[in-house]
């Protein structure tokens, strides 16, 4: 049986190969412990994301339908709602659709809470993205979210280290730190991008 540094590496962990040693286990569920709060946040901002990608043949035949729900943007134009975004625990985003002369205008809107002081200060609905072609602005909004996750991942692994130092000073706990940054890299590659053959088959036969 494997060892290291006499002790058995006995124990395994959710999305790492190896097993840990008792010193290292322990020291995983102390240094996890205090990144647990994101780590669940990241689970559920990817569960969002994942969610997304796979409903986009449905929020695509959304175009052809009608919507008597609208928001009116910071620049006063007016946009109808196509559907919410399933990728913010908190907040809510929206996919809405414009008259924009004679074409027609997509974008992504986030919606604040009418009572929080950004929304107070600037309005309640921030048009985050536009595009004229419905499929490339979900496709880049996913990429954009999910590089903006792969970011909240890094400061925790980030957070992590720092724990590992602080209380853990002299110890050998790289395989630890190894066990959580795969953890949460893992998370956020549960769902692929969704690749330029995957949305020309997506979109093959869509007019807009």
């Amino acid at each position: 049986m494997l060892k290291k540094h006499g002790q058995i590496c006995q124990h395994s962990v959710p999305e790492y190969s190896g097993r840990l040693t008792d010193g290292e286990f322990a020291a995983y569920n102390a240094v996890f412990a205090s990144v647990k709060d994101d780590f669940k946040e990241l689970v559920r901002i990817a569960d969002g994301l994942g969610q997304l990608e796979k409903s986009m043949p449905s929020f695509l035949k959304k175009l052809s339908s009608s919507s008597s729900r609208s928001l009116i943007g910071q620049d006063g134009s007016e946009w109808q709602i196509l559907a919410p975004l399933p990728v913010t625990p908190s907040g809510e985003m929206l996919w809405c659709k414009r008259q924009f002369g004679e074409m027609e205008e997509f974008a992504v809107v986030e919606r604040f809470d009418p009572s929080s002081p950004l929304a107070m200060a600037q309005g309640e609905f921030d048009v985050q993205m536009t595009d004229s072609d419905p499929l490339r602005l979900l496709r880049d909004f996913i990429n954009a979210r999910r590089d903006a996750a792969q970011l909240f991942a890094n400061d925790i692994i980030a957070t992590a280290k720092e724990q590992v130092a602080e209380n853990h000073p002299g110890e050998d706990l790289n395989r630890v730190l190894d066990a959580i940054s795969q953890r949460c890299t893992k998370t956020i590659l549960t769902e692929e991008r969704i690749s330029s053959s995957q949305a020309r088959r997506q979109g093959e036969g869509m007019h807009v």
